[in-house]
């Protein structure tokens, strides 16, 4: 398969998401505020994601027109049931993510960094795969010994 063909492939794949990498950022962030503070506010929506107050009105514009979120301008801002199945289904993929990166010894911190832009582009195949190898090896008291050794060993000799 050429170049060609697999981007053409990868960006039919994109289009038939739900939401948009930004979107799932915004859902995301929704999500967690609802279950931290009971409410979710655009103005805390605009910290949290660094971006200003006439952006965010937008994108909430957006994912109330894809009834992912209820949204009515000055008020507060909740999902649907939809909304809220797509933002558990990133959150469950930040997760995975985030438990394999550090399973492989980086640092909590930079894992969730690094989750945060793979959760995005991920296919649901190959997350799949690799938490079913990071369960396989995690599962297995002596593999995961013997995998921790030989990974240990392997770093100091770079």
């Amino acid at each position: 398969m050429s170049k060609i063909e697999i981007l053409e492939r990868i960006h039919k794949i994109k289009s038939k998401k739900i939401a948009s990498s930004k979107e799932e950022d915004y859902l995301e962030v929704i999500y967690e505020l609802v279950n931290s503070k009971g409410f979710a506010k655009p103005r805390d929506i605009s910290r949290i994601l660094n971006v200003r107050a006439p952006s965010v009105t937008k994108m909430l514009q957006r994912l109330a027109e894809k009834n992912l979120i209820n949204y009515e301008r000055y008020g507060g801002v909740s999902l649907t049931d939809e909304g809220k199945r797509v933002a558990k289904d990133i959150i469950g993929k930040h997760k995975k993510i985030i438990d394999f990166l550090m399973f492989l010894g980086i640092d909590e911190k930079v894992a969730n960094l690094e989750a945060e832009g793979i959760e995005h582009v991920i296919s649901e195949e190959t997350l799949n795969r690799i938490h079913e190898l990071y369960k396989f090896i995690n599962d297995d008291q002596e593999l995961r010994k013997r995998f921790s050794v030989h990974l240990k060993n392997y770093l100091e000799r770079r």
